[in-house]
């Protein structure tokens, strides 16, 4: 797959509602290291989120499901197309 259709997917899966991939991360790699500044540098990288959708939340937080669909907005939660997605880095870790 080229990088144009990766970046399609990319864009696919955005528009869907539906968090990045680890392919959109591979490609967000490869594109940042192609691009560079004007004297030759690299530029600086954009941080990336990964989202977990409130059934895997609800997991991790050891709720219900609705419970995590009321937190979601307090913990920078993002709605797409009508499902929540909260940022993995805001939930508890597994150990």
């Amino acid at each position: 797959m080229t990088d144009i259709e990766e970046a399609f997917t990319v864009i696919r899966r955005y528009l869907q509602g539906r968090p990045p991939d680890a392919a959109a991360y591979q490609l967000a790699h490869r594109l940042e290291t192609i691009t560079t500044s004007a004297d030759g540098t690299p530029t600086t990288a954009v941080p990336h989120t990964e989202y977990v959708d409130t059934t895997e939340a609800s997991k991790l937080l050891g709720c219900s499901e609705r419970w995590a669909r009321e937190l979601a907005p307090r913990v920078g939660g993002i709605k797409r197309a009508g499902a929540w997605w909260i940022p993995r880095d805001a939930l508890p870790t597994e150990d």
